[in-house]
């Protein structure tokens, strides 16, 4: 008996050690890891072997793409021509979406094929079910997960802005000629609840000159996806929508400049970058 209770304890350890392991595995790691536009996954995508396939799901399934990188969804998709297989995006982006696709859906792909693994397959850029599109890359590749890009400012016009605020809530139809930019430090960060989902999103105090104005970003695991945190004493520069919310002034933020990094929260109709499913919006 004395034996035996000695052998439990070491096969427990032993087990705990293996699973400790197996949490370390290639697909357990920081959200969005290796799906970046730079990776070596995200190089794949080649504007030049981009085409449009339409056909019925077969299949959807997890995978790790390459080693080091964290789970993503593809689907096997049954064409006139043939069966191929259809790369989405990290798991995290896609299931926070607020539709699905499944099994014996019938949809219409645009995306670079490329041969991965020794087999055809396709990245996908859009993804069109019915009257909605899911957006997951554009036209060069760069992914909608991917907010942050160094160097880079989307010239945010138009005339209309369509979204939700505050982080979530909607505010319906604005005119985007109140669109403006201010700079200014962070005197606040912190997490609100939403309307739309468990999910929490990240509101900011912002000092301008002499207004200290409230700005709403958007969900907290969109903003963390890339392990960037916004603290106080941050010197930022934010353009987005002057509202009236809870009858106070705020601004729904389109993009948030920080140093040479720019997050990019909503495009220039106001449609949030962590919602890819649009709808009537197709071509």
């Amino acid at each position: 008996m004395k034996k035996q209770n000695l052998v439990i304890p070491v096969m427990v350890i032993l087990s705990l050690l293996l699973a400790a392991v197996a949490f370390a595995q290639p697909g357990m790691g920081r959200k969005g890891k290796g799906w970046g536009a730079g990776s070596q996954y995200g190089r794949l995508y080649n504007p030049n072997t981009a085409e449009t396939i339409n056909g019925e799901v077969v299949s959807i399934d997890k995978i790790t793409p390459m080693k080091g990188m964290s789970y993503g969804l593809h689907l096997r998709l049954k064409t006139e021509a043939e069966e191929i297989s259809v790369h989405l995006g990290p798991t995290w982006y896609v299931e926070n979406q607020e539709e699905t696709i499944a099994a014996k859906d019938q949809i219409k792909v645009t995306g670079s094929r490329v041969t991965f693994e020794g087999k055809p397959a396709i990245i996908a850029a859009q993804i069109q079910k019915g009257d909605a599109l899911l957006v997951l890359r554009d036209e060069t590749g760069f992914p909608s997960w991917a907010g942050w890009r160094k160097g880079h400012r989307d010239k945010m016009m138009g005339k209309g802005i369509r979204g939700q605020s505050p982080c979530g809530g909607s505010f319906g139809i604005a005119d985007w000629s109140s669109v403006e930019t201010v700079e200014g430090k962070i005197l606040k960060v912190e997490k609100v609840d939403t309307k739309m989902g468990n999910w929490k999103g990240i509101h900011l105090m912002v000092k301008a000159g002499d207004e200290e104005i409230p700005v709403h970003l958007g969900p907290e695991w969109y903003i963390g996806k890339e392990n960037f945190l916004f603290k106080e004493g941050d010197q930022i520069e934010v353009s987005g929508l002057r509202i009236t919310y809870e009858e106070k002034p705020a601004i729904v933020a389109g993009e948030v400049k920080k140093g040479d990094k720019v997050l990019t929260l909503r495009d220039e109709y106001g449609s949030p970058a962590w919602r890819g499913w649009r709808r009537g919006m197709y071509q």
